[in-house]
């Protein structure tokens, strides 16, 4: 039974041999079972491929919601494939021979093996040595020198694992702490070795973590932090002992340089070679712009042989019984970057020696680039790494499927689609707007650069150095494009971005305050230069902040963006992404509840639960909800459902269900929330979106007869109904915003999507929620179809974050519209005794609740983060 097609395009016009395809595709609910075995055929040649499948996600029955596709493609130039993905048709799937062993080198200790090909990891330090078939053994090392280029020893990893093995690929995972001369840990390094047996390639993905906090006194982040590691170098060394010929290629379309093995043939790019290259991104703590020439240059012997601006190189060496190749992917992208052969050697430069300053990694950063190696002599085998071919989907199947929610197979072309294609072919498209700040190396590279940040600068002043952190969750809306369109442009800027923030944006430390600790920091600050805060929001340049009376912070609720990095991990099997939704979720929850320690527990009555006394005393009835009516709420909310589709078996979803009845009731006096006081309460708007897809996820679940969907459902009618008589476009009162711009339409798209989604889960209003929903949608297209500020990437984002619901035409099942009895009654505020008596009791939980896991360890630890802020 034909399952799905897979489509395959090579669009950069090079042969690709063997390359393997990695990606995810989504089925139904009930259309595969986890024990139906699966085949991948090519309808022309009627030829089965070699298939290898990972399941990513389950829907409640099971069945499978993800699966991870791994095969072998060859493509010639700008040829198109496509696949066919079906069931087994034996009833019994045979045993693929070949598989890969996990053999004991020693203990303990995991390798790859298949007949022709050996990866086994090195006893003593971070490495591995491989063989293909009875050639030599190549020993691969990692290699740390410190701030004064001295080496330090890598302890062997203890953790080595094999998380996926099978016929075609399997993988080792491990960590390692690198020491300083006291014996001190200073990073981790952690690798990941991907082994493709019919291709004979190696993949590396090492990582680089520095697992203390920053010091970020006052609340400020930049470099120069004494949390802060310092470095020179960080590479790995192939050695070959039979090598003869070295030979380097700067790119696939240029002509290979080779010398002698025993000689010193490099390539080293020292920026990013665009026009912007000496930018101010790339100042070290002092201020001081570090790359010291345009693009790279390749020298044998210290000797130039070329300089030019921006390379995508292979290394290799050439021995009389083997033959090593390897790059390094995003090579000018992630400068600075070496590849070469010394002596006998091919050494990969991820942080490469030759960079004029030591490398500072922050306290809580990391950095994680990926290496190919290719164990034979043919010359083109690594062409895909710099241009990889996705897997895609036709539009439709993601539709049927449900992958998205409110996702049709059909994208129109209209207005708005055009103002969205903008972001990828237009002079200030996303790619164009990397070039302005030059938002490459590799602390930058994937990142937005946030132009809208320059509104208000005078003519001819130096533009604003501003990051955007993935607000609003620019990946999400990527991943929704590219499953939409197909373009693989949407792909990689989501790709790019994923890794990113995954990376640099996430605050990877368990010693800093827990609301700090695992959360995302917030974009470069509004109308300010980022100055030596890099991607952590709060200068100490900045005498100001756009937040009044504040000019520091760290990572906070109402910064968190959790979605698409699920679709990442979904559409692409990032492990990765994967860690990096649960590390949110985890910040953020503790971020809202606690860890449960007395200090803390008092910190939030005085700011939360005492305010809420305050209000129900003045009788206002907002004050009987624990959660706030904002954006904080709604990211929270959002994250704990992403959560719970990653982690099914937890209580994610039991803790959103206890969030939302502290948050809404059917019987709020909407009119003491004062929404419409745009500048404090226009988030409310994300919170009502995440409410809404509550109710879609347990349409999904088919637990719509469940109490807290119909609470949850009969609150929103209301709201809803209450957004269609009394909502309006933000700038018809423009005299109470602080900055009245074009921002503001473009998020009042956000009122348009939700009457969409109103008029899916209330039919009944279905005529009133589309004539609103259509009516400010027009607002926003036709104003921002004139406004400059169209362009501007806070304006794509919040249109890419939001697109959907009013294309989508699937009617939800009539039991999942229907109020529960009683819901007509008139609604009536909260009488103020019984909220005050909720408060009260929330203050007894947490007092109880606190002493009786008293620590004064941890009273102490929660009393020295908070010394500086």
């Amino acid at each position: 039974m034909e399952l799905c097609r897979i489509q395959l395009a090579e669009d950069h016009g090079m042969e690709r041999i063997g390359e393997p395809i990695l990606g995810g595709v989504p089925f139904a609910r009930g259309q595969l079972s986890p024990s139906t075995a699966v085949r991948l055929r090519d309808p022309e040649s009627g030829e089965v491929i070699p298939l290898q499948t990972k399941v990513l996600g389950h829907w409640k029955d099971s069945s499978v919601r993800w699966l991870r596709l791994g095969f072998h493609a060859d493509l010639g130039p700008r040829q198109q494939r496509t696949l066919i993905l079906e069931t087994e048709p034996e009833a019994t799937p045979k045993p693929v021979p070949g598989s890969p062993r996990e053999q004991e080198v020693p203990a303990d200790v995991p390798a790859i093996e298949w007949n022709d090909f050996q990866l086994q990891p090195l006893p003593d330090t971070l490495g591995w040595r491989v063989r293909v078939g009875l050639d030599d053994w190549l020993s691969h090392q990692v290699q740390f020198e410190d701030a004064t280029g001295q080496p330090r020893r890598i302890e062997p990893p203890q953790d080595w694992s094999c998380p996926e093995s099978g016929p075609l690929f399997g993988t080792l995972q491990g960590s390692a702490p690198v020491k300083n001369a006291e014996g001190r840990v200073v990073a981790i390094l952690r690798v990941r070795l991907t082994a493709f047996r019919n291709n004979r390639q190696v993949r590396c993905e090492l990582g680089i973590h520095n697992p203390r906090r920053a010091s970020h006194p006052g609340g400020l982040w930049d470099l120069g932090d004494p949390g802060s590691v310092y470095f020179k170098a960080l590479t790995i060394r192939v050695t070959h002992p039979t090598g003869q010929t070295a030979s380097l290629r700067p790119a696939s379309d240029l002509t290979p340089f080779e010398a002698d093995a025993r000689a010193s043939l490099e390539i080293y790019q020292d920026s990013s070679g665009g026009h912007r290259w000496n930018s101010s991104n790339h100042q070290d703590a002092d201020g001081q712009v570090i790359p010291r020439f345009q693009g790279y240059r390749v020298t044998l012997d210290g000797q130039v042989l070329q300089q030019s601006l921006r390379a995508t190189p292979v290394a290799a060496i050439t021995g009389a019984t083997a033959s090593v190749r390897a790059t390094l992917a995003h090579f000018w992208q992630n400068f600075p970057s070496s590849l070469g052969c010394l002596g006998n050697t091919l050494e990969v430069g991820f942080f490469p020696r030759e960079c004029a300053s030591p490398y500072e990694l922050q306290g809580g950063e990391r950095k994680t680039q990926t290496a190919w190696f290719q164990y034979g002599n043919t010359p083109d085998a690594l062409n895909h790494v710099h241009t990889p071919t996705p897997l895609r989907v036709p539009a439709d199947h993601y539709a049927e499927t449900g992958a998205f929610p409110w996702f049709s197979g059909q994208r129109p072309a209209g207005a708005l689609e055009r103002l969205i294609d903008l972001g990828i072919a237009s002079k200030s498209s996303f790619f164009k707007k990397r070039e302005v700040i030059d938002e490459y190396g590799w602390r930058n590279f994937g990142d937005l650069y946030a132009d809208h940040e320059t509104l208000y600068q005078a003519p001819g002043d130096p533009l604003y150095l501003s990051h955007y952190n993935n607000q609003y969750d620019a990946i999400y809306g990527f991943a929704r494009q590219f499953a939409l369109t197909g373009d693989v442009r949407w792909h990689e800027l989501m790709d790019d971005l994923a890794r990113h923030v995954a990376d640099i944006d996430i605050y990877h430390t368990e010693e800093d305050r827990a609301e700090y600790n695992g959360g995302l920091f917030w974009h470069t600050d509004h109308y300010l230069d980022a100055h030596t805060a890099t991607h952590r929001t709060y200068s100490r340049h900045n005498s100001t902040s756009s937040i009044p009376g504040q000019t520091g912070g760290g990572p906070a609720a109402e910064h968190c963006y959790t979605t698409g990095l699920l679709y990442h991990h979904w559409l692409t099997g990032s492990p990765d992404s994967r860690a990096a939704v649960l590390e949110l979720a985890h910040w953020i929850r503790n971020n809202h509840e606690g860890t449960g320690g007395l200090l803390e527990q008092l910190l939030k009555i005085k700011k939360q639960d005492l305010p809420r006394l305050r209000r129900l005393l003045r009788k206002d009835s907002s004050g009987v909800h624990q959660y706030p009516f904002t954006r904080g709420t709604g990211n929270y909310l959002n994250t704990l459902l992403d959560a719970s589709l990653v982690e099914p078996e937890a209580d994610w979803l039991a803790q959103a269900e206890r969030v939302i009845q502290a948050t809404i009731s059917p019987e709020d006096s909407i009119e003491q929330r004062h929404l419409l006081d745009a500048e404090t309460g226009w988030s409310y708007l994300i919170l009502l979106a995440s409410l809404t897809r509550y109710l879609w996820v347990k349409v999904e679940r088919q637990e719509t007869r469940d109490p807290c969907y119909q609470y949850t459902l009969t609150a929103l009618h209301r709201y809803w109904q209450w957004m269609a008589q009394h909502e309006h476009p933000f700038l018809e009162k423009a005299d109470t915003l602080e900055y009245p711009n074009h921002t503001w339409v473009a998020q009042d798209i956000r009122k348009a999507m939700l009457m969409f989604q109103a008029a899916a889960f209330d039919p009944r209003h279905r005529d009133l929620y589309r004539e609103r929903g259509d009516h400010w949608l027009d607002y926003v297209v036709t104003t921002l179809r004139e406004s400059p500020e169209r362009m501007f990437t806070r304006t794509q984002v919040i249109l890419l974050q939001n697109y959907g619901p009013h294309e989508y035409e699937h009617p939800i099942p009539p039991e999942a519209t229907r109020l529960p009895p009683g819901h007509a009654l008139p609604p009536s505020p909260p009488a103020t005794i019984h909220g005050i008596a909720k408060v009260l009791i929330q203050i007894g939980i947490r007092l109880a609740l606190s002493l009786l896991t008293f620590r004064l360890s941890r009273e102490r630890q929660w009393l020295s983060c908070r010394q500086e802020r």
